[in-house]
């Protein structure tokens, strides 16, 4: 029988990865998602899995297992109808999980590369914030406020309060709810001299 964090584990996976599904259908509608950044969000989210699930923390790896799933169809789509290719920041995004994932095998450490995957996964979301600044409109509110939702849902399934149970899914609070704040935020008016 699976204990309460167990199912709060299940539940922000569940959240994580249907949040998705509002994505997808904005895509049908033109949303145009940033090729680069969905691909790194695969490699990035399928490495963090990776990482929790080797430091034990079972229950909050349903997140980003969650995220890892979701990204490769949005990246898949994002080759049909999305924008962008790869900048030096993209460049740079990837090499940083890879070197997490170098580190790993080469330490053993877990910890590593979870730290290194967030950093990347963190710029990875930089070309978002950034067109958000711009277009707060530009992204879907309801598939990022379910990200928001997962990610938060997902602290009440650490076991441990350490490092490697608890701070993915405090990160990934932070990060989606400044998403949804750029989203939600009024543009400033355009003043007309």
């Amino acid at each position: 029988m699976h204990d309460l964090k167990w199912w709060f584990g299940v539940v922000s996976g569940v959240l994580s990865l249907g949040a998705y599904i509002p994505l997808i259908i904005a895509w049908k509608r033109g949303w145009r998602p940033h090729r680069a950044t969905w691909s790194i969000w695969v490699f990035v989210t399928g490495t963090i899995a990776a990482s929790m699930i080797a430091g034990g923390a079972w229950e909050t790896a349903f997140i980003p297992a969650g995220y890892c799933v979701g990204a490769s169809i949005i990246a898949v789509l994002s080759f049909k109808q999305g924008v962008g290719g790869w900048s030096v920041l993209d460049r740079w995004c990837i090499g940083v999980a890879g070197i997490g994932m170098t580190f790993w095998v080469i330490t053993g450490n877990p910890i590593i590369a979870l730290v290194l995957s967030m950093v990347a996964d963190c710029s990875a979301g930089i070309p978002t914030a950034y067109k958000l600044l711009g277009d707060p409109k530009s992204e879907d509110s309801l598939g990022w406020s379910l990200f928001l939702l997962g990610s938060f849902v997902g602290i009440f399934a650490t076991r441990e309060w350490t490092f490697s149970q608890a701070g993915y899914p405090i990160f990934l609070s932070v990060f989606n709810g400044v998403i949804v704040a750029l989203i939600l935020r009024k543009p400033k008016p355009v003043s007309v001299r």
